[in-house]
């Protein structure tokens, strides 16, 4: 591409993407050795701050969207019509989408997938749903993605790939901005968090 040679063959979109796609994976494996380097996740040292979500989101959509385009997933996001601000790290919190939408990389069963990330305040909460047009996962699966280690049915997309930390370490992350996670089918796989407002 450098040389102008992509260009003259008609493939520089064709190997842009391929660019992309290496750098995803690059980026995927340093957060699986993050991961593995600390198990122990309870050790995770927090930087609490208050937060528009808002705006964390439109951060993470700047840093990453171009990534899950090149693997073939479109994320659309509603925000709320109004700022919405809680005590939270802000990296950390960056992580937890990551490594949902990770999943929905992975675990996509079409060329072309889509997922969806909601933000809505409801009383003294707020409620993050991301839901994508996947395959789901099994009604037995939904007791167990949050552990660690725990990988899926050996029937799913690259079901070997993977840490098996993902959704433990979304969790644990949740848990310590005193949230709650919850996954189940909705035409896909769904994840809630709810976690509190800033009082």
């Amino acid at each position: 591409m450098v040389d102008g040679v992509a260009e003259r063959m008609g493939k520089s979109k064709e190997y842009a993407m391929k660019i992309y796609k290496t750098a995803f994976t690059m980026n995927a494996l340093v957060d699986r050795l993050r991961d593995f380097s600390k198990r122990d996740i309870d050790t995770i040292v927090y930087s609490f701050t208050s937060r528009d979500l808002n705006a964390v989101v439109k951060d993470f959509m700047q840093k990453y969207n171009i990534q899950y385009l090149g693997n073939g997933l479109t994320i659309h996001v509603q925000y709320s019509p109004d700022s919405v601000l809680c005590h939270m790290d802000k990296e950390q919190f960056l992580r937890v989408f990551q490594n949902i939408f990770d999943n929905s990389v992975k675990y996509k069963d079409k060329e072309e997938a889509n997922a969806y990330l909601t933000i809505k305040a409801v009383g003294k909460e707020v409620e993050i749903l991301i839901k994508d047009d996947g395959p789901g996962v099994s009604e037995y699966e939904l007791d167990y993605i949050f552990e660690s280690y725990y990988r899926g049915d050996p029937s799913r997309t690259n079901p070997t790939s993977g840490s098996g930390l993902g959704l433990s370490v979304v969790k644990n992350i949740v848990t310590a901005h005193h949230g709650r996670v919850e996954a189940y089918n909705d035409g896909g796989l769904a994840i809630k968090i709810t976690i509190p407002l800033r009082r």
